[in-house]
């Protein structure tokens, strides 16, 4: 399965959860803690493995350790403007040390962590995701699974996720190309030159 996604940075997240709430369907508040595994990191890309527990508020409490591995492409259009196209591998564990002891053991290494809280929203195909990141501040995340990622397929989920982007208040110029990950590897690096 392949995610389509784009994010974007929101400047006034009160705001944009009121535009959210007038047309998309609200599921889930989520609490996620993520963990970056790397392998190697002068490989090109490197590989790594990101380790989430996540606690998910609806009308009970549930808390799951995902662990996930992504085949990342970013595809850019003509105004330089940038689309994930993630062929993502996933799976639940249930112990979360016997694992980081295999990773361990297999030569990978922490690398990086991230807190973030989401709302969440369904509107037709789409996910959307309103997310806090510590230290990054707000973004929108809006996400299409897709069985293919040919040309025309990424294309028409493009033009609908834009499409949502517009419908929740923000524009084309909102959208961030980076990862998460590079994000916070820079301001790792900012901290470490201070």
């Amino acid at each position: 399965m392949y995610e389509i996604e784009l994010k974007a940075r929101v400047k006034n997240k009160e705001e944009t959860t009121h535009i959210i709430n007038s047309f998309a369907t609200q599921k889930n508040h989520i609490t996620r803690h993520d963990v970056y595994w790397i392998l190697n990191i002068n490989s090109q890309p490197p590989v790594i493995v990101r380790i989430r527990e996540e606690i998910t508020e609806n009308e009970n409490i549930t808390k799951q350790i995902f662990v996930t591995y992504k085949r990342k492409k970013l595809q850019f259009d003509t105004t330089n403007k940038a689309i994930e196209v993630n062929e993502e591998f996933e799976c639940i564990i249930h112990n979360r040390k016997s694992f980081e002891t295999i990773l361990e053991d297999s030569g990978y290494s922490k690398y990086l962590s991230k807190n973030k809280t989401v709302d969440s929203w369904k509107y037709g195909k789409a996910n959307i995701e309103l997310c806090t990141i510590d230290t990054l501040g707000d973004f929108l995340e809006i996400e299409i699974l897709s069985k293919k990622n040919d040309e025309k397929t990424v294309l028409m989920h493009r033009k609908e996720l834009l499409h949502i982007l517009t419908k929740s208040g923000l524009h084309h110029n909102d959208i961030e190309n980076r990862y998460y990950s590079e994000m916070l590897k820079n301001i790792k690096k900012e901290q470490k030159n201070v």
